[in-house]
């Protein structure tokens, strides 16, 4: 076999060892990009691929890009993934619209995907001090007939600023 020593073969990749082995690549882990924090006093919430996610806001947003990582810590290129979204809120200042929240979304072929973590009104004024959410966030990757639970984190939404912490390696964490 000549060339780079990847081949893909139905949605799954393949890296090419010393010898004829070939070591089947799966999706491991995440690592994050959080971005700026963006604030908004009225204007729409528009998420980094152009669609709104809120039409009208006062408060903020991030924006977290997520990059598929294998078991050796390498970017995974790979299209036709989804991603699948779950927040469980465990404390609140009020109760959220939904719980859990959940959502599904394409992972691009560069292997990235974006998150919106954002915390606003509807109306005058913006959140203020003692307004929070906090939730424990897992985040799957979807192959054709597989499935990867690949990150867990801590969702602490406060009424200026998120915190997401990793806790992949403590699943047992309340996140309250």
């Amino acid at each position: 076999m000549a060339g780079t020593g990847f081949v893909a073969l139905q949605g799954m990749s393949f890296a090419k060892s010393k010898g004829s082995n070939l070591k089947v690549r799966v999706p491991t882990s995440l690592s994050i990009s959080v971005g700026p924090e963006m604030f908004y006093s009225g204007g729409p919430i528009v998420g980094p691929d152009g669609k709104t996610a809120a039409p009208v806001a006062y408060g903020y947003a991030r924006f977290p890009t997520y990059t598929v990582l294998d078991q050796n810590g390498n970017q995974l290129k790979q299209g036709g993934w989804q991603v699948l979204e779950l927040v469980e809120w465990t404390a609140f200042s009020s109760p959220p619209n939904k719980n859990p929240f959940t959502k599904t979304a394409a992972v691009g072929s560069d292997g990235t995907f974006f998150d919106i973590q954002a915390l606003y009104s509807l109306t005058p004024p913006p959140p203020g001090p003692g307004v929070f959410y906090k939730g424990r966030q897992s985040l799957t990757i979807l192959k054709p007939g597989q499935a990867y639970l690949v990150r867990t984190n801590c969702l602490d939404q406060e009424y200026n600023d998120v915190t997401i912490t990793d806790t992949s390696t403590n699943l047992g964490n309340p996140c309250n």
